[in-house]
């Protein structure tokens, strides 16, 4: 697992505001692409996986609801004729 930054949809002042809010691991197996994310905040965020896929459509995990502190992961698959995962990414609502 890597650790990366928010995606550029994610709904934040900025990178590094939204990089102290949620913690994420990446990873990527297969066609399928999970996050995982640790609230960093005492408000609860929401967060989902962001895949995107070769020759597909990306594709977008369920989303979770972190409480303060709180841990989840979120993974999306791409679509089996896919050339497979490009990048893992997550997204804040």
């Amino acid at each position: 697992m890597t650790e990366s930054a928010p995606s550029a949809g994610a709904a934040q002042a900025s990178p590094d505001a939204a990089a102290k809010e949620l913690t994420g691991l990446t990873s990527a197996e297969g066609l399928t692409g999970t996050v995982g994310c640790r609230n960093n905040t005492n408000r609860t965020i929401a967060f989902r996986a962001v895949v995107t896929c070769g020759w597909s459509r990306d594709e977008y995990g369920e989303w979770k609801t972190l409480t303060p502190g709180a841990t989840n992961t979120s993974k999306a698959t791409c679509a089996y004729w896919s050339s497979g995962v490009a990048s893992v990414n997550w997204e804040e609502a």
